[in-house]
């Protein structure tokens, strides 16, 4: 399981109010990721550590006190003055990357909560599909 020792190193240090709201997130990434079907005990520590750092990382970025943390893109005009941002991810989601599914190995094939079931002809043999 992942620590907020380990998220901290790999980021920043926290304050204690951003602690107890990682360690929060920390638990329900974990929870989301073994409700996609990964399942812990055969799935690499490290790996699990850095997707779940991750995802954390994101939640959070948008409720940082640097006020550009998780800014995506950013736009300046200089006559009458407009400045826009556009943040990566404003609600603070917690979400998987395609590259972290991959790396979890969570396969694209089948929708969440579907299950593969074994199809047979009239003849009761196994059609492979």
């Amino acid at each position: 399981m992942p620590t907020l020792e380990g998220l901290q190193a790999g980021w920043r240090t926290l304050s204690e109010s951003e602690q107890s709201r990682a360690s929060v997130l920390m638990q329900r990434a974990y929870v989301m990721i073994v409700a996609m079907g990964v399942d812990p005990d055969e799935t690499c520590d490290a790996v699990m550590d850095t997707v779940i750092y991750a995802m954390v990382q994101r939640s959070m970025a948008s409720t940082a006190d640097d006020a550009m943390a998780g800014v995506r893109q950013r736009t300046q005009t200089a006559g009458s003055y407009s400045e826009n941002f556009t943040f990566a991810n404003p609600s603070g989601d917690l979400y998987l990357t395609a590259m972290e599914k991959q790396a979890l190995g969570i396969s694209k094939k089948y929708a969440a909560g579907m299950h593969k079931v074994a199809v047979h002809d009239r003849g009761g043999e196994q059609i492979d599909w």
